[in-house]
Formats: structure tokens, sequence, C-alpha cells
């Protein structure tokens, strides 16, 4: 039995390469583990940092992973992370795939045979993923004389999967059609890619062509299909950190994948999440959509509203119900939609993904609906959906929101005072390109504002910004260094690249001057944009 076991996107993350790296002793124990495999973006590079020694100091710090490198048992596809963010030119192309190389001993095109199988990695030219003529031409070459050498499966890691074959790739377009056509004909080939941060609890992580390739998303510490969580701080901590174990029947050549929760104190397989890939047998194509049953919720289960406020309410229902146990049928998200009472026009929509990736599922589910307008009154319906999207029937409930606290004050105003995010002080994790600041496990980013405020009275702070899923963010009012004010906002608009301005706080401003507004993130498991800050005072 040849077994290797998997990750990636640990993104520079030396407690969760901890986390995963111990887990898979644990979950190896009595089983020779012939491979430690890690499918890309295991390093992060932010615009300042070049490649070096210091960037590769987590990875070389944990042992299983020195143990596995010193005995050659190690397989390194290359990510786009292990680029430096966006900086571009061929000196420094060259320069991350030569300290790739120097740190991992290991090539960024390689092809590595274990127990006579073949593990073909190929890494992108560059930060934005695009493989060259080059390794395409590398991968058709290896790939199709490894499948004139023996019947056995060939397995190709690349961190950017495939065009158009797992969820999440309709909008890929890295790789050549010819060489697309090339890969996903080939029933022996096994694709297992990264980067897009799907758990393996999803059964769209795993595709199979009739008569072709098998595609297959390796795990990440960041699960979430790019949907916001309807979470709070406190379950942070409960994001998934997963991997998988890939066993390979030496008889019969029949391969298991065998998805794991990583956890310092209970690592455990998933339920319901193992793959067997048959030669000649496709159980896991997009036909499998047809099985997905329709979820629902229990009878007598209500929506119900915890607060309203003038511009927002607070809404708590309970997990829905699959149709099956199969794991076509898992409750993968809840469409929340908000309907105008009076017109009956539906408003907005907002997909949340569910519980369904976490070994600790709740029974209710809390969210906030942001950006409402005063004095309104609305319907808010909640459907369950399936991963295929089967859309199951709703719960619904009616809210009215308070009258308004402050008038309706325009951004250009007198009375507001706009600043904008260039104009202000920022620490942590920026890109260059954007505004947007990443916030990653036990990083700290700020953003800092001084205006000058011209009369006393009462103020209401905004922050146009945006975030996928919950971001809490700490608020300071300083007035020559003493805090007047000190609050937590949750920030929350349900896609990085809408921006609203979210209310954060209501200053009593007892005297004129010049005051500092500071915002802080932490221990966060998200990325938020942030373009300023406006601040408008009560008329």
């Amino acid at each position: 039995m040849l077994n290797i076991a998997f990750f990636s996107d640990l993104h520079n993350n030396q407690y969760y390469m901890n986390v995963v790296t111990d887990s898979i002793e644990a979950l190896s124990e009595g089983m020779e583990l012939d491979a430690l495999a890690l499918v890309g973006d295991i390093i992060y590079l932010d615009t300042n940092v070049l490649p070096s020694h210091e960037s590769y100091s987590r990875l070389n710090a944990n042992k299983l992973y020195t143990k596995m490198k010193n005995e050659g048992k190690l397989i390194f596809a290359l990510g786009n992370h292990e680029f430096t963010l966006w900086m571009e030119g061929e000196e420094i192309k060259t320069l991350s795939r030569k300290t790739f190389t120097d740190e991992t001993g290991l090539l960024p095109e390689m092809d590595t045979v274990i127990k006579g199988y073949h593990f073909i990695t190929a890494g992108p030219a560059d930060y934005a993923g695009t493989p060259s003529k080059e390794i395409e031409a590398f991968i058709k070459e290896k790939v199709t004389l490894a499948l004139e050498e023996s019947d056995k499966p060939v397995f190709l890691l690349v961190h950017f999967p495939i065009d158009n074959t797992l969820c999440g790739t309709e909008k890929a377009h890295s790789y050549t059609e010819e060489f697309r056509e090339f890969i996903i004909n080939e029933p022996r080939v096994i694709i297992i890619s990264g980067h897009y941060h799907f758990p393996n609890s999803d059964p769209r992580t795993i595709t199979q062509v009739e008569g072709g390739a098998t595609f297959f998303h390796t795990s990440t510490i960041m699960g979430g299909n790019g949907l916001s969580l309807p979470t709070a701080t406190e379950r942070h901590a409960e994001y998934p950190t997963q991997g998988f174990m890939l066993r390979v029947d030496e008889e019969t050549n029949d391969v298991t994948i065998k998805p794991f929760y990583a956890s310092e104190k209970e690592p455990s397989y998933l339920e319901n999440a193992e793959f067997v890939i048959k030669r000649g047998v496709y159980n896991y194509t997009d036909k499998r959509a047809e099985k997905s049953g329709k979820p629902y919720f229990a009878k007598g289960s209500t929506l119900r509203v915890d607060s309203v406020s003038d511009v927002d309410a607070t809404v708590t229902f309970p997990a829905a119900l699959p149709a099956d146990a199969g794991m076509d049928s898992i409750v993968a998200y809840y469409d929340i939609e908000l309907i105008d009472k009076t017109t009956g026009d539906s408003l907005k929509k907002h997909r949340i993904i569910s519980d369904f990736f976490l070994k600790n599922k709740r029974e209710d589910y809390t969210y906030t609906l942001f950006d409402l307008d005063p004095s309104t009154e609305y319907e808010v319906k909640v459907s369950p959906v399936t991963s295929w999207y089967v859309l199951g029937d709703s719960i619904s409930t009616e809210l009215k929101t308070a009258e308004p606290k402050f008038f309706d004050v325009p951004l250009d105003n007198e009375n507001a005072i706009v600043k904008g995010i260039f104009e202000s002080v920022i620490t942590g994790s920026r890109t260059a390109y954007s505004n947007l600041i990443h916030i990653g496990s036990g990083w700290e980013c700020s953003v800092e504002h001084t205006v000058d405020i011209k009369e006393a009275g009462t103020y209401r702070i905004f922050l146009k910004s945006s975030a996928k899923g919950a971001v809490d963010a700490a608020i300071r009012v300083k007035k020559d260094g003493a805090v007047i004010l000190e609050d937590t906002v949750i920030i929350n608009t349900g896609n990085i690249h809408v921006y609203k301005d979210i209310i954060c706080a209501d200053a009593e401003i007892k005297e004129a001057g010049g005051y500092n507004i500071e915002f802080s993130f932490k221990d966060g498991k998200n990325t938020v944009g942030i373009q300023g800050i406006t601040v408008t005072k009560h008329i």
C-alpha cells in the first residue's frame, strides 16, 4: 500500500502547519508514510519581502516536514504565493524559483517516482499563476512517458486547477485550451490542485470526466467556498483545518482519498467523505447533482428576530436537515432574502455557507442584516441549499426598522468630514494594487486617520469597507492621546468587492480640535477592504 499525506495553502502559518503535521503523524500511526505532499502556497510573501531563507524558516522549523525532506520523501508543488505578491519582472521570478529550490531541495518542475507511481509537480511561472508554454510542455512530456511506462495511475500536482473542471474554476484562464484537452481526456491521470480554498467535505471538490481524468482539490486552513460565514469571532477557532491521506493499492491500483480534520486534540477522518477512484468507474461526475435531495426545515421551525435598529437587524434560524445521509445532499448554504414588505420587491439575496465543513456544527445560525433603511417594513426569508444548488422550502418573518437616529447627511455636505485611505497611516499587510488588507491568524493591522472637528456635538463614524465574512474591528477615538471612545464593530458586507459605509460608533465630541480615529484588526480569518472613514455631524 502506498501512503501519502497531502495538504496546501497554509500561507506561512506555523501554528496550522504544526497542527496539520501533528495530525498526520497521529492518523498515520502504525503505517509507513511514503511521502509528504504540499500543493503550494505554504509560503506567503508580501510586496515588501523578497524570497529568502527567512521566508521558509517557519516551514523548516516543522519536524515532520524536515524529517521527510531529509529522507527524500517530500513532494512540493510550487504555488503562486511562493512568489512575491504581484511583483513583476524576470529577476524576481527567477529569484523566487531559485529560492524554492535552495530551501526545499526540489525543482519547480519535477517527476518524482515512488514505488513505481509518478508524481509530477509543476509550478506557475509567476504570482498570477500563469503556466508558461515550457511548463505545459514539461507536463505533457512527463505524463505521456509515465503512461507509456506502466498501467499505473499518474498523479499531477499543480497549484492552480485546470479550467472548468472543479467548482470555482469556471473563470480560471491559466491553461491553454490545447493543454486542457490533453489532460482531461487521460483516464489514468489524477490531477490534485489547491489555491481555491474549498473544504474537502464539499462533494464538488472531486470530479471526473466520463472516460477521462479525475480532479481533486487539496484541503486548506481557510475553507468557505468564497462565501461569507455567518459567524462571530468566537467560532473562528473552528475554521476547517484539513488534509487528506492518499492511499494506492499496489495490486489493484485503486486510489482512495481520505480527508481528515486536523486538530490539536482529536484529529479524525471526515464522515461520509471517502473517495475511491477505480479504473473505468466514474462515480464522481456532475451527474451527482441529480442525486441531491431537497433540504428542509423541521416542522415548527421559525425565523426569529433578535434585535432591530434603524439600519440593521439580527435574525436567528435553526439548522436545516438534509434529504438523506448522502454526501450530495448536505445542506451547504442558506439563502437569506430581504423583501420590501410594501412593494414585494426582492431587495437583495445573500448566500452564506453552513457549518457542513466544521467538525462541531451549530444547531442555530445567527446573522446580521446590514445596510437597512430606517422606518421600513421588510420580509426576511431563509432557504436551505445543497452543494449542487438544490433549493429547499423557506421559513420567513417580518420586521420593521426603527426611526432614524441621525438625519441623512450627504457625504459631500459641509457637515461630513471625509478622509481617503491613502491619506492615512496604514500598518499590516496591504496589497500594492488595491486597498485590500489581508488579516491572517496572529496578524495585527490598523488604519489611522486624523480629522479636524470644528465644533462640539454628536458625530457618527462610518468606515467605508468590505469583508466577505465577519471581521471584528476595534475602534478608538483619541484626542491628544486620551481615549474618549472605544468600541468594537463587525465588518461584513458579504463580498470583498462591495464597499459600504458601515456605521461604527456615535461619539460625543465636547470640544473642537484634532481627533485621531483608529481601526485595528487582529487574529482575523478574512480579507477586509478599506476605502476611508467618514464622520457626520448630527443635525
